[in-house]
């Protein structure tokens, strides 16, 4: 059996976006019932927008 290996940039990207993936769900369904958001999943999305947007920076960083 042939296994491949990831690079651990790879990994650690994946691990990343799997997080803030769960998270938005989380954030998303709260909004589908109509409820309002709090000072800490507010914090958490900001969070979230901040390290989406510096992961698609070191992306095309790393492709150019």
């Amino acid at each position: 059996i042939r296994s491949k290996m990831l690079p651990k940039e790879i990994l650690l990207l994946m691990g990343t976006l799997n997080h803030a993936a769960a998270n938005l769900n989380q954030i998303a369904k709260k909004r589908n019932r109509n409820e309002e958001l709090n000072a800490l999943e507010r914090a958490q999305l900001q969070y979230l927008r901040t390290e989406l947007a510096q992961l698609a920076t070191e992306i095309k960083r790393h492709y150019q």
